[in-house]
């Protein structure tokens, strides 16, 4: 039974050996009837023959005591013979049950009673000449009569008898075959139709990339094992999709930072070469742009001096003060930020590090500090690309210091 609950396949491989199995009683049984009602309609008429083998009797009996003779002697005894050995003929006996109390046998026996101890003895005896009540012998003979058309009532009403039950079995048996296919009908739709209709939808829309279709099958049969596990496989391909357009946005983002960024420094390249000797004015506010698209900061530059080779920082994105070292207190450009930042290592921060340098010479470093996250490698070789600018930068200003000197 719990195998039946489990398995759609078993119920199904069930019901067409139910309906199989129906069938082959249904045939065996209408088998079985006819071979039982083989040989009734000899039985009837070899009981309507004794009818008749009664009446040609008492005609030739008639004729004889009319015209005694060996001729009309030998022909009663002739049909008293013949009714003899039909009465107990396998046509007629073969018909009958062999249970004593059955109506058949009870009507057969009661016939051949009355044939062997009333009739046949007193036809005997006329027939050797002997004084015999013809009233008496004939009332005997109509007796017989009845008595044998009520054997062929019975037969008939054995042979429909028979006949009504192959039909209540052939009507039951339909019923049930039709009760099975319903069933089975109801148990396909159910359980077989409409999941296999939900997992090919499920199907479908994976084809089209949407993983949010769910089956939400129920039961314990093989396509309600199938449509969990689609739907298990539905959502993991959902959350991975979903993983996968995120980090492809993302990326996409960061290409589009990167390119802003680019573009960026481009466009500040001539104001950070033609600036004079004002880096801070020309740099500072690059550095505060890519800030914002990059999401890091703040950033400090510091510098090399060139006699005592002491670092001193000369610009920084978010300053509370001005630089000690600054003398050009017209410029505000470290100062127009209005919420300044500490710069301070933390859990929170990490701060990358990169030489300030061209060629050989060491000019100075740039401090980034960034969020605690992996820093990505496409910002990392933009602020290489930013500290190599900054580090021409410097190393123009320097040279044009020189000029200037000299």
């Amino acid at each position: 039974m719990k195998l039946l609950q489990r398995s759609l396949v078993a119920r199904i491989i069930a019901s067409l050996l139910a309906i199989s199995s129906m069938v082959v009683i249904s045939i065996v049984v209408t088998i079985v009837v006819a071979g039982s009602s083989r040989g009734d309609a000899a039985a009837i008429n070899m009981a309507g023959s004794l009818r008749m083998n009664t009446y040609q009797i008492v005609a030739s009996l008639q004729r004889y005591q009319q015209q005694p003779g060996a001729e009309n002697r030998r022909q009663v005894q002739a049909l008293t013979d013949h009714f003899d050995s039909r009465l107990t003929s396998l046509e007629l006996t073969n018909a009958i049950p062999d249970d004593a109390s059955h109506a058949l046998q009870e009507q057969h026996q009661l016939i051949i009673q009355r044939w062997e101890q009333e009739l046949s003895p007193r036809l005997k005896a006329a027939i050797v000449g002997e004084s015999v009540s013809n009233v008496a012998l004939n009332q005997r003979l109509d007796g017989l009569v009845a008595d044998i058309e009520t054997l062929v009532t019975l037969l008939e009403q054995n042979t429909e008898a028979k006949i009504r039950l192959l039909s209540v079995l052939q009507l039951l048996f339909l019923g049930l075959t039709i009760a099975v296919v319903v069933i089975a009908l109801f148990d396909i739709r159910h359980n077989l139709t409409r999941p296999l209709h939900q997992l090919v939808v499920l199907a479908r829309e994976a084809a089209q990339r949407n993983f949010q279709y769910r089956t939400h099958l129920k039961g314990s049969d093989e396509l309600a094992l199938l449509g969990r596990t689609f739907d298990g496989m539905s959502e993991e391909l959902a959350a991975s999709y979903a993983a996968l357009e995120e980090k492809v946005s993302r990326k996409e983002q960061e290409l589009e930072r990167s390119n802003q960024a680019m573009q960026l420094m481009h466009d500040a390249s001539r104001t950070l070469y033609g600036g004079g000797n004002d880096l801070c004015s020309s740099a500072a506010p690059m550095l505060r742009q890519l800030e914002t698209l990059l999401e890091l900061g703040p950033i400090r530059l510091s510098l090399n001096d060139p006699f005592d080779h002491r670092e001193m920082p000369v610009l920084e994105t978010h300053s509370r003060t001005r630089p000690v070292y600054c003398r050009d207190q017209e410029c505000h450009a470290c100062l127009i930020d209005p919420q300044p930042l500490e710069i301070m290592a933390s859990d929170q921060v990490q701060c990358l590090l990169l030489p300030i340098s061209v060629g050989d010479a060491m000019l100075g470093t740039l401090e980034i500090w960034y969020p605690q996250k992996q820093l990505a490698d496409s910002t990392r070789r933009l602020l290489t690309v930013l500290a190599d600018q900054l580090a021409t930068a410097v190393y123009l200003q320097r040279r044009i210091e020189e000029q200037q000197q000299v």
